[in-house]
């Protein structure tokens, strides 16, 4: 007969566990396996969201079941194989109710759902954001130029990573008085 002593570890140390596992195995598979793990997963205060390349179906099973609250780390994605699931997620969720949200990664996002994140930001605690533009008129668009402006200078950023075309970036202002201790400046290629 096979003992699993997992079960009885101390929470401290499931919690240590579940910080190196991605959050469909903890959703999907520890929180199933028994009642006290699932009790343990539903306390977990780190989760890190990462919807980069992730079906439509799964994308949209956890978003029944994400703890807002807890998430610490969230990444969007509106590539090809993942195209709209920003819109989705915005008409699913108030950003506003992520408030332990650290982390924020936007990837190939559009200019009009990028002024929701950064109404966001420019409010939160936010220590890293990564921003990768879509569009390829985001100069036309001062107002969101003005909002990353904006994010740059109220955030308490420790991360930033910006992913856009060289004509938008000269449209950035810059202040003197930077949190910022990693940049990183990719020029867009199309």
């Amino acid at each position: 007969m096979y003992i699993s002593y997992l079960d009885r570890l101390p929470v401290e140390i499931l919690h240590h566990i579940l910080d190196n596992l991605d959050t469909q195995t903890i959703l999907f598979s520890f929180r199933f396996a028994c009642k006290r793990f699932h009790s343990i997963a539903n306390s977990y205060n780190y989760y890190d969201f990462n919807f980069e390349s992730i079906s439509k179906t799964k994308f949209l099973h956890m978003c029944c079941i994400i703890p807002f609250e807890q998430v610490v780390a969230l990444t969007l994605s509106d590539k090809d194989n993942t195209h709209g699931q920003i819109k989705v997620f915005n008409s699913l969720f108030n950003i506003n109710q992520f408030i332990r949200l650290r982390s924020l990664t936007l990837i190939q996002i559009e200019t009009h759902d990028l002024k929701v994140f950064l109404n966001y930001a420019i409010r939160s605690s936010l220590l890293f954001l990564s921003i990768d533009c879509q569009t390829t008129r985001i100069h036309e668009e001062n107002t969101a130029l003005n909002l990353i402006s904006s994010t740059i200078e109220h955030c308490s950023l420790k991360k930033l990573n910006l992913n856009m075309r060289p004509t938008d970036m000269k449209e950035l202002r810059w202040p003197l008085n930077l949190t910022i201790s990693y940049l990183r400046i990719k020029k867009k290629s199309y």
